[in-house]
């Protein structure tokens, strides 16, 4: 009889929030794995922080029960320590979507990652995009059932960029119409939430025809009454720069 394949032993690296996501994706599906972290938090360290307070200690101890380094840290920390470390044979992996470093696996997951744990039924359905040119998602994580999508490495900078508008830029224009509506109108910012749930519904379902409002309908004078009422207010040039944009990209 043949033996049955060892399963990949991880060490999840780090304290910020992917850490601490990841950690709990391989609890809800019973995936082993370990956690270090520099910080001597309990919740990060799989060894005992009193029989360990040293964290060269810790983590030199952690790396000889796995073999597959999981960095969830920084793109700063990737470079300034995660690039200084000597993981010999083990498999390790990034999760940055901006870099692509040599002798490490590029895995990212195509998510944000918010203060507060996710249902657990979510964390399967998060697509990971890797390097086309190395090792796949299934050949390190061969329990995971999440979809994964290859990508050429010269492409992941436009990748990553077009993450970075699709989901931080509206975060920043909703944020900001929040301070508006509070500090301006008197009106609490929960006023907004049915408008921008139902928005990013739409924009989901529909698409291409998600869009209404005067840019949609082509309103000039409703436009302009925009402009004029954010006179002097940064989101004013948003506006005008937007506006500028779709003329420039929309359906003819």
């Amino acid at each position: 009889m043949g033996q049955v394949p060892k399963s990949p032993k991880y060490l999840i690296v780090g304290s910020g929030r992917l850490a601490r996501h990841l950690h709990f994706y391989f609890q809800s599906l019973e995936v082993p794995h370990w956690q270090w972290a520099r910080k001597p938090l309990r919740e990060f360290n799989t060894l005992n922080i009193d029989d360990f307070p040293y964290a060269g200690d810790r983590l030199t101890h952690s790396l000889e029960q796995v073999d597959h380094v999981l960095l969830a840290i920084s793109d700063q920390a990737l470079v300034s320590w995660a690039s200084q470390q000597h993981f010999g044979e083990k498999v390790v992996v990034h999760f940055s979507g901006s870099l692509t470093l040599p002798n490490m696996v590029t895995l990212h997951p195509l998510m944000t990652f918010g203060p507060e744990l996710y249902e657990k039924e979510l964390y399967p359905q998060i697509p990971f995009v890797y390097v086309s040119e190395s090792t796949s998602f299934d050949q390190v994580f061969p329990e995971l059932p999440n979809p994964s999508f290859p990508l050429e490495e010269k492409n992941f900078a436009l990748y990553h960029a077009l993450c970075v508008i699709s989901g931080n830029f509206p975060t920043v224009l909703a944020q900001a119409c929040f301070q508006e509506f509070e500090k301006y109108l008197g009106l609490p910012r929960e006023v907004l939430f049915p408008f921008l749930r139902v928005t990013m519904n739409n924009i989901l379902t529909y698409s291409e025809s998600a869009l209404t409002g005067p840019l949609a309908r082509g309103d000039k004078q409703t436009i302009d009454k925009n402009l004029q009422a954010l006179s002097g207010n940064p989101l004013s040039d948003i506006y005008e720069s937007f506006l500028k944009f779709y003329k420039t990209t929309r359906p003819q």
